[in-house]
């Protein structure tokens, strides 16, 4: 957890969402770091919090690439051999049929790792921040070598996906389409989606 005290501002991290990029970013504005990189610390009551989230199609691509044990396996057969039985290395950082509702509850605003750095600097600014015209998305450390997501699934994988993450890709405004996802996450953000009630009156430790 990564946070400006005097400004209020506190971000969670989340795994393969460009999130380092996202505290790099902070760190160099003067942020504290309080537990590890992707841990929680007490937030106060009436904080701005932002978190990272990433389309789940993409993000289990960025999974699936980096894990050894999905090494002799086709996507369809890691996610439904690994990922639906919890039987994955990254398991750890998930919760049953969803990817980011381990942090999302706490979430005032999400940073969509479509259109980052608008959200990261939107935000910043918000609180008197900024970090100028630098680009926050660099190489995640996958070895997908610059492949679209897309490429790695077939008709089978990409029901697998939705029919086990289908109520949070929905909650966020995620599809499979990417310019379809883009353009849903750029009018609707976490906090102003009437779906999610859970946002305008957040849980806070």
């Amino acid at each position: 957890m990564y946070y400006f005290r005097e400004h209020n501002l506190y971000f969670l991290a989340q795994p393969r969402t460009a999130s380092r990029a996202v505290a790099k970013v902070m760190m160099d504005l003067g942020a504290k770091q309080s537990a590890d990189h992707h841990g929680i610390g007490k937030i106060p009551d009436g904080a701005f919090v932002m978190s990272t989230v990433r389309n789940h199609w993409d993000a289990l691509v960025s999974w699936y690439t980096i894990l050894q044990e999905a090494r002799n396996l086709s996507l369809y057969q890691w996610i439904t051999t690994h990922v639906v039985t919890g039987r994955t290395d990254a398991a750890r950082h998930f919760i049953p049929h969803k990817l980011y509702w381990r942090y999302l509850p706490y979430t005032t605003y999400v940073l969509r790792y479509e259109s980052l750095n608008d959200d990261l600097c939107w935000c910043l600014q918000r609180h008197g921040l900024t970090f100028g015209t630098t680009q926050v998305i660099s190489d995640s450390g996958s070895n997908r070598a610059g492949r679209q997501y897309a490429l790695f699934y077939d008709s089978r994988s990409i029901h697998a996906v939705y029919d086990y993450y289908g109520d949070e890709i929905e909650r966020l405004g995620y599809s499979f389409d990417t310019l379809t996802q883009v353009d849903c996450a750029r009018r609707n953000n976490w906090g102003d989606n009437p779906m999610c009630d859970e946002a305008r009156t957040p849980h806070r430790l």
